[in-house]
């Protein structure tokens, strides 16, 4: 006995079209989470690198670490010439490439950006 093969129709390949779908975007829903999280370790780090390097720079060369308020470019300046960072203008913008705003208050260096406000 020979059996017949049944064709597939139109609405199976739909059905299985549709879950692809969903559970496609079940992942890349999930994935965004994780990119965000990603990005803003990643502007945490660039932070304390950032705080390192010119407690580090200031203790060793001296200086009045409170010119950091007087302009931008001063704390690009020190960590550009200060050798300690392999690519420095990497540490001028946080993950999402926004520039970091960078000031001495309260005797400690506070570093915030537009997407991470808030220095621990």
């Amino acid at each position: 006995m020979k059996r017949k093969k049944r064709p597939i129709t139109i609405l199976e390949i739909m059905i299985v079209i549709l879950l692809i779908a969903l559970i496609g975007s079940v992942i890349g829903y999930n994935m965004k989470g994780s990119l965000e999280k990603g990005k803003m370790f990643k502007t945490k780090q660039a932070r304390e690198r950032i705080k390192e390097i010119l407690y580090l720079t200031y203790s060793e060369n001296g200086g009045d670490i409170r010119e950091i308020n007087h302009a931008s470019e001063t704390w690009q300046r020190v960590i550009t010439t200060s050798g300690l960072a392999k690519s420095p203008t990497d540490l001028f913008k946080d993950a999402w490439g926004n520039p970091f705003q960078v000031r001495y208050e309260n005797d400690e260096i506070r570093i915030t950006s537009i997407k991470l406000p808030t220095d621990p």
